[in-house]
């Protein structure tokens, strides 16, 4: 999953497939930049981060009592002066 945020926006990263009703419980791994969280319960990651940081590269993990699943998520965070192409900027 690879995105791009503006700075002082909103940053909010979504599960696309996730089953909650498995009692899941998610990790985020190295710690997100200051400003970012990560809800243990749902796996959204969302803030804002008032500097643009280049690519963020975190293993979210999902842990139950059967096992667990990793993925990585891969994002950056560009000011208006690094963007040229809107169609890729969330």
């Amino acid at each position: 999953m690879n995105m791009i945020f503006l700075v002082s926006h909103a940053i909010k990263i979504e599960p696309t497939d996730v089953d909650l009703a498995n009692h899941l419980v998610f990790s985020v791994s190295p710690a997100l930049p200051p400003g970012l969280t990560l809800d243990p319960k749902t796996a959204v990651i969302e803030g804002t981060l008032p500097v643009a940081m280049e690519k963020i590269a975190v293993t979210v993990t999902a842990r139950n009592k059967r096992g667990q699943q990793s993925t990585q998520v891969v994002f950056a965070v560009a000011g208006d002066w690094q963007t040229t192409d809107r169609k890729s900027v969330v």
